[in-house]
């Protein structure tokens, strides 16, 4: 069913290609802008996306797959797994692995 339907996505870095964060939703542009506007947990991923707004920039929003409801949270997980595997430098603030959710909290000093 078409109410059921949920998107897997990846915000790009404009500068480099590099993806820096997978998510979900029903509406990807609307979270996009949720993204931008600050909307959301994710401090790393909160302070690269305002250092792109800073400059005039924003993610680029790429959508990997569609997917029904009762599967996004499992493919989701599989899309952060292959991307950190792969060496990606993923914003994601939680890292959600196999059977458990682990927060990984990094403090920046400026």
């Amino acid at each position: 069913m078409a109410h059921n339907q949920q998107y897997i996505y990846v915000l790009v870095d404009p500068n480099t290609d590099d993806i820096r964060y997978v998510g979900k939703s029903k509406n990807p542009q609307t979270r996009m802008t949720d993204h931008i506007n600050g909307h959301g947990r994710g401090a790393k991923k909160y302070m690269w996306v305002d250092s792109l707004v800073e400059n005039n920039q924003k993610p680029l929003l790429r959508i990997l797959e569609k997917c029904d409801e009762s599967e996004v949270r499992e493919r989701e997980r599989y899309w952060i797994k292959y991307f950190n595997n792969m060496g990606f430098d993923l914003t994601n603030s939680v890292y959600k692995g196999y059977d458990k959710i682990i927060r990984i909290f990094r403090l920046q000093y400026i």
